[in-house]
C-alpha cells in the first residue's frame, strides 16, 4: 500500500443469505527497529557454529527503500538492516526462513550508511527456503552492512533468523589442507576436521552436499587408503578428484573408507568430505591417508605355515589398526581335516570369537 492513499473495503457473507454482525479493525504492523541502515542491528561474528544470532525477525514491519541498489533486484526493497565488524577475511551470513516468501540479502561496505559500496547479493533459493551470503576478501576491522529483503517485493511478512559465522579454512578446494601419507597399518598422521560452518559445492552420492571441507595429498604409491575415524557426521561421503580442484572425479563412496590401487605416484589428489543430510549432519571427524599392507586384499593374502603339533612354534605378527573395514587377509594349506587357528591379541582388539582358538 501507499501511505496517504485511500482504500475501500467490501464485506459480504459467503454462502449464506442470513445477515451477520461483527467488528472490524485495521492495524499497522509494528515498525522493526532495523528498518533502515542507520538503525542496523549489530550482529556477533560466530566461529563455525551459529551460537549467537538475531532471532524472530519479520519483514512484515519493513518499509520500502530504493537505495542503495544491489545486483539481485532493482528494488524497491522491503528490507531490514544488520551490520557486523569483520574479524576474518571470510564470513558467511546465514538467513534461516520460518515462513513462506522469497528472501534475499545483500552486503555493503562503507564508512557510513550514506556511502555504501555493494559487495555481493544472494537470491538463489525459492519461497520458504534459506539463503547463504558468502563473503571473501574482507578487511579485518571494517563494518559490513547486510540488507535482508523480500526478493519478490510482494510485501510478504517473511519471518527469519540471521547469523554471521566464520567458515572453516578449508571450506573450498583452493584452500584444501595437505595430509601427510602414513606408511603401514597405524594411521599416526590423522588430521582432525569439522564440517560445522562449511558450505557446499556439489555432490556425488545423492543427498545434499551443503557442508563440505577439502584436503589434498601427493600419492606415494599406487595403493592408498583414505580412512575416517571418530566420525560425528551423519551419512558421511568421501569424494576424490584427480590432479586439481576441477579435475576428473577419481572416486566417490558413502561411508568412512575408500581404497584404490589405481593412484599415480607423484600426482595430487583432492578429497572432499561432507554429509548427505540436507542442512544437517555436520560434525567432527579424523581423516588419514595411508599405504596399507597389501594383504588387505584377498588375492594378496599372506601365506601361513601350519605347525605340525599342538605347539605354535611358528607365529606371525599382524596389525589390523588403520586397515578399517578391509582387515588383514591370510591363507594356509590344510594338512589335516581339522585345524586349530590360534590368535594371541598383543594389544586390545574387538573379539572375533568367544575364544582365542577357533576349530576349523
Amino acid at each position: 500500500m501507499i501511505s496517504g492513499d485511500e482504500y475501500y473495503i467490501r464485506l459480504y457473507g459467503s454462502g449464506s443469505s442470513e445477515p451477520s454482525s461483527g467488528s472490524l479493525c485495521i492495524q499497522s504492523p509494528p515498525m522493526e527497529v532495523e528498518d533502515d541502515c542507520i538503525s542496523s542491528e549489530m550482529l556477533i561474528v560466530n566461529g563455525n557454529v551459529c551460537n549467537n544470532a538475531s532471532y524472530d525477525n519479520s519483514l512484515g514491519g519493513a518499509t520500502e527503500t530504493t537505495v542503495p541498489l544491489d545486483t539481485c533486484s532493482a528494488g524497491p526493497y522491503l528490507d531490514l538492516w544488520y551490520a557486523f565488524e569483520v574479524t576474518h577475511s571470510t564470513a558467511a551470513v546465514k538467513i534461516t526462513v520460518h515462513s513462506s516468501g522469497d528472501i534475499a540479502a545483500a552486503a555493503f561496505s562503507g564508512n557510513s550508511c550514506s556511502s555504501l559500496t555493494h559487495i555481493q547479493c544472494v537470491n538463489n533459493n525459492g519461497t520458504g527456503e534459506d539463503e547463504l551470503l558468502y563473503l571473501t576478501g574482507l578487511t579485518i576491522g571494517d563494518t559490513v552492512y547486510v540488507r535482508v529483503y523480500d526478493g519478490e517485493a510482494n510485501n510478504t511478512p517473511i519471518n527469519f533468523d540471521i547469523c554471521v559465522f566464520t567458515p572453516p579454512a578449508n571450506d573450498f578446494c583452493n584452500n584444501a589442507l595437505e595430509i601427510s601419507i602414513t606408511n603401514g597399518a597405524n594411521c599416526s598422521g590423522a588430521l582432525t576436521g569439522n564440517t560445522n560452518g562449511a558450505t557446499g559445492t556439489g555432490g556425488c552420492a545423492g543427498g545434499t552436499a551443503d557442508d563440505d571441507v577439502w584436503y589434498w595429498f601427493e600419492a606415494t604409491d599406487t595403493l592408498h587408503q583414505i580412512q575416517l575415524s571418530d566420525v560425528n557426521i551423519s551419512t558421511p561421503v568421501i569424494e576424490i578428484f584427480h590432479t586439481n580442484c576441477v579435475g576428473s572425479q577419481f572416486g566417490c563412496v558413502q561411508g568412512v573408507q575408500f581404497v584404490s590401487t589405481n593412484f599415480v605416484v607423484g600426482e595430487n589428489y583432492y578429497i572432499r568430505i561432507y554429509s548427505q543430510d540436507n542442512q544437517n549432519g555436520q560434525g567432527s571427524f579424523s581423516i588419514c591417508v595411508s599405504v596399507p599392507p597389501a594383504h588387505i586384499f584377498c588375492n594378496e593374502a599372506l601365506p601361513l605355515s601350519v605347525n605340525s603339533g599342538i605347539d605354535c612354534t611358528t607365529m606371525y605378527t599382524g596389525n589390523s589398526e588403520g586397515q578399517g573395514y578391509s582387515n588383514a587377509k591370510y591363507t594356509f594349506v590344510a594338512t589335516s581335516t581339522t585345524q586349530i587357528l590360534y590368535i594371541n591379541p598383543i594389544s586390545p582388539m574387538t573379539a572375533i570369537s568367544n575364544s582365542n582358538q577357533i576349530l576349523i
